[in-house]
């Protein structure tokens, strides 16, 4: 009876070992389909080039000729934010004003929205 019991406890450790990695997988392969990617893009602040000399390594904050860049690349390879084939999803800042005007007239600048 106790050696049923091992044998059982051991066949279910087993079978868990071997699918519960699988079933993980399975479910990774889902979100790295390239259908079901939206690029997720997050500032904290545009700076000016003097103000981002005051946090060179924080790439949370970037100038505001570096975001036109990105928001220029964004919109010649046909990305927007809708959800069509080429979706991005902008959050916007920090609550700071400079910040969010600035962001949203180069969205709008590359017609992103």
């Amino acid at each position: 009876m106790r050696r049923n019991i091992i044998v059982g406890l051991s066949t279910i450790l087993l079978a868990l070992i071997v699918l519960v990695p699988r079933i993980a997988y399975a479910a990774e392969g889902d979100v790295a389909d390239p259908a079901t990617q939206i690029p997720v893009l997050m500032y904290h602040g545009l700076l000016t080039e003097e103000e981002k000399q005051l946090h060179p390594n924080n790439s949370s904050y970037i100038t505001k000729a570096s975001f036109e860049k990105q928001m220029k690349y964004l919109a010649e390879n046909g990305y927007h934010t809708v959800i069509p084939s080429h979706a991005i999803g902008a959050r916007h800042f920090d609550n700071s004003s400079n910040s969010e005007l600035s962001g949203c007239l180069a969205l709008q600048q590359f017609r992103i929205i």
